[in-house]
């Protein structure tokens, strides 16, 4: 009777961790070009990144998260601004925009992350990947086997305890 609570015990654990999977990466639904955007001189609106991948793949800003790279979400984006293109390649938050048009008239008084600006300063090559939102806080899904899985361990080492207890008593 021992070994064979041992053995249903086991059978538990391999049934645990055959519901382990890892998670699986997302793929993003797309990119674009910092510098893909409407020309600065005709006054753009500005976008930050996840308002920019809603206009050009669809859908609202909420849909997505951003990434400056294409492998994992990181939540950052590059953006150009007026007389300043340091963000082209040092990333900010993916929801980062300034004013409500581009052209303003002086120094980082508007940023967008889709406006074609600043040729030959970094921006040409900066990239942003628009990703399908995902909540950071959303639960895993149960998998019925790892929990078939506890519940023979829990009767393999039930029985077993109890087998122990009879043994052992006067």
């Amino acid at each position: 009777m021992r070994w064979t609570a041992v053995a249903v015990a086991l059978v538990g654990l391999v049934l645990l961790g055959a519901g382990a999977t890892t998670a699986t990466a997302l793929s993003p639904v797309g990119s674009y070009l910092v510098s893909d955007g409407p020309y600065y001189g005709n006054a753009p609106p500005t976008y930050n990144c996840v308002e920019a991948c809603a206009v050009l793949f669809g859908g609202s800003a909420s849909s997505y998260s951003c990434s400056t790279v294409d492998s994992t979400i990181n939540h950052q984006a590059f953006v150009d601004g007026w007389d300043d293109y340091q963000f082209c390649t040092t990333p900010v938050s993916e929801t980062f925009k300034k004013n409500t048009t581009y052209t303003c008239g002086k120094t980082a008084c508007a940023y967008s992350a889709y406006v074609k600006d600043h040729i030959n300063s970094g921006c040409e090559v900066s990239r942003n990947f628009c990703f399908p939102y995902r909540s950071t806080a959303a639960a895993p899904a149960l998998s019925p086997i790892p929990l078939a899985g506890l519940g023979v361990l829990l009767i393999g080492s039930g029985a077993w305890l109890t087998r122990r207890r009879t043994r052992a008593a006067p």
